[in-house]
């Protein structure tokens, strides 16, 4: 969609409300051989336009043990970084938003959202690990939990963006989310 948000382009994801049937949901495979079992990370700027129904954003999924994928449950309100059999959470509003997500390829996942840095959480106690399916933008990787989003922006990195080796570039990353986007990247 040109001019979605601060005159740059914008994709529209269409999943589980009145405009999408099955024969016409949105996703994306982009057939990524991304290694979500390493270190990885991933940066979105969306806004959830109907949260009827629990909306995935992005990542893999084989089973609720075996996953590394970013949603929005039913309700909206907040975000999820699902990796293995664990979580971490983070508010958002009803608006555009930033939110970082990673791994640090042995125990723990981060997430950043809206100016906020969430507590750590250690996945290796949790058990469960990444998965290896295929990666997909708007949905799980078995085709369900279609995401109704507006998105100005996808990274993928294969690094944890949150160590200190990588200051500077997750410093540009907000930096530049926080000007071209308007969004809370401080």
């Amino acid at each position: 969609i040109a001019d979605g948000l601060n005159g740059l382009s914008i994709a529209r994801f269409k999943g589980d409300d009145t405009e999408a049937t099955s024969g016409n949901r949105s996703q994306l495979d982009p057939s990524l051989t991304f290694d979500m079992t390493a270190a990885h990370s991933m940066v979105f700027v969306a806004k959830m336009t109907d949260t009827t129904s629990t909306g995935v954003l992005g990542g893999k999924f084989s089973n609720t043990t075996t996953r590394s994928y970013v949603d929005v449950p039913a309700g909206g309100g907040s975000i999820r970084y699902r990796f293995g059999a664990t979580e971490i959470t983070g508010t958002i509003g009803t608006d555009w938003f930033i939110g970082i997500n990673a791994y640090d390829g042995s125990q723990y996942i981060k997430m950043y959202v809206d100016g906020t840095r969430s507590t750590d959480v250690d996945a290796a106690a949790a058990g469960g690990t990444a998965s290896g399916a295929a990666f997909k933008i708007g949905s799980l990787s078995n085709g369900s939990q279609f995401a109704d989003m507006d998105v100005a922006a996808i990274g993928l990195f294969d690094v944890d963006l949150f160590n200190s080796s990588y200051a500077t570039l997750l410093a540009a990353i907000k930096s530049y989310c926080a000007s071209a986007y308007a969004v809370n990247a401080s």
